[in-house]
């Protein structure tokens, strides 16, 4: 009788996940879960530089852009042979595909570099940063761009924080969960990149940034900008920053690890030379030449280089421009391929 009035689906509890809105939100995990395992092969593909750069949670699309570019460009391209590291004069200054023409018209063997440069990357971020990525990416050869306001980290407040990073700390041995998922998991660094595309500000921040940057690293500037008269008796060369010194000592050990370095001098206009030589270029070179001979680091100077470009080849004092990269790229190329033949990278 009871069994005629109440069928076996009236007599049952409902269960919470037949419910409409549990069925929408397992279906909402279950086809995230699919994208980010799709982005996670994809990034591992030719395809690659398809996609957007994910994050690695050092909240800089620069460092994003950067740490994707160089993974993708070492996947397809083989062992890194030459990374350039130093702050904005390194950023839009050497471009890794100009040096590698000159190096191949040189030696006839090709060569791998990539531009690692950050805008106001002072030495007291670029110390553990460089660092890090020597030990994540091995190149054969590092090449530190630095300058005398290297030595002064109040230069470098927007992007000191990337240089202590989870993604950093995994690489500086400070290992955990979350830095290991930043260097290992594609699809958990795309969950961070939509967390941060969720902001209208970020989305036109990211598009800019991204499109800004070639896939060797390089940021080109265009044009030039309204420079500061050199007048004055101008700075001093100090070392008095110990936070900046403690960054550069780190750089040295690096010799000691068994790293190949090399540091160039970072080119300025040569108005900037002339009026400051004495007070602040002289004694710089002189502090870089002493300490880096002391560790078997080559240095190179660049005023020479710095007098062939013409003044419609510098953005500002201290950058240069689309008529001006050409110039320094190439004479590094060759440079490169007089002081470091092609047995030297094998």
């Amino acid at each position: 009788m009871l069994k005629n009035i109440f069928s076996a689906q009236t007599l049952k509890l409902q269960g919470l996940k037949s419910l409409p809105i549990w069925r929408s939100i397992f279906a909402l995990f279950a086809i995230s879960m699919a994208w980010l395992l799709i982005a996670e092969i994809i990034a591992r593909t030719s395809l690659g530089y398809y996609l957007p750069p994910p994050s690695v949670g050092a909240d800089s699309f620069e460092f994003d852009t950067k740490v994707y570019y160089l993974e993708q460009s070492i996947r397809q391209r083989g062992a890194l042979d030459c990374l350039i590291v130093g702050d904005s004069m390194t950023n839009d200054g050497p471009d890794p595909k100009l040096i590698e023409v000159a190096y191949q018209a040189e030696t006839g063997s090709p060569l791998h570099c990539f531009n690692f440069g950050m805008p106001a990357l002072m030495l007291d971020a670029s110390g553990p940063l460089t660092t890090a990525l020597a030990n994540r990416f091995h190149p054969k050869l590092l090449i530190l761009i630095l300058s005398g306001r290297d030595f002064d980290s109040s230069f470098g407040a927007p992007f000191r924080h990337v240089a202590f990073s989870d993604w950093a700390n995994q690489n500086l041995g400070q290992t955990s969960l979350r830095g290991w998922a930043v260097n290992s998991l594609y699809g958990y660094r795309y969950a961070l990149f939509f967390q941060y595309w969720l902001t209208p500000s970020n989305r036109i921040k990211f598009t800019n940034t991204w499109s800004s940057i070639t896939p060797q690293g390089f940021t080109p500037l265009n044009g030039q900008r309204e420079a500061d008269a050199v007048t004055g008796s101008g700075p001093v060369f100090e070392r008095t920053d110990t936070a900046a010194q403690h960054g550069f000592d780190q750089l040295l050990e690096l010799k000691s690890t068994g790293t190949n370095m090399l540091v160039i001098d970072a080119p300025v206009r040569p108005d900037l030379y002339s009026q400051f030589d004495s007070n602040f270029f002289q004694p710089y070179r002189q502090y870089m030449q002493t300490t880096l001979d002391e560790y078997g680091i080559p240095f190179w100077l660049t005023e020479e280089i710095s007098i062939n470009i013409p003044p419609e080849g510098w953005y500002d004092l201290q950058h240069i421009n689309e008529k001006g990269v050409p110039i320094f790229s190439t004479w590094l190329g060759q440079q490169l391929a007089q002081n470091y033949p092609p047995e030297f990278f094998k």
